[in-house]
C-alpha cells in the first residue's frame, strides 16, 4: 500500500546523486499526505510558469534549482 511505496521512495531518495521535483504548479497550494524528501535534500524544482509569485520566491531560496516551463496556450 502507501507505506511501501512511501518506504521504497524514501530509499531511492536517500540513493540519489541528484533528486529533482517534477509537479504542476497547483501541487505547491496543498499539503502532502506524505513527504518523501525535506526541501534541503531536494536539488531541482521543474514546474510550470503559473506558479504563484510567492512560492517562487520562497523556492528560489529553498533549492538549488527552479525551473519554469511555459503553459501552453489553449
Amino acid at each position: 500500500g502507501d507505506a511501501n511505496v512511501a518506504r521504497v521512495s524514501k530509499a531511492i531518495i536517500a540513493g540519489a546523486q541528484r533528486r529533482i521535483l517534477l509537479a504542476d504548479s497547483s501541487k505547491f497550494s496543498r499539503q502532502a499526505f506524505r513527504r518523501f524528501a525535506t526541501w534541503p535534500e531536494v536539488s531541482a524544482v521543474i514546474t510550470d510558469d503559473e506558479l504563484p509569485e510567492s512560492a517562487r520566491a520562497w523556492l528560489s531560496k529553498v533549492v538549488p534549482e527552479l525551473h519554469l516551463v511555459p503553459v501552453a496556450q489553449r
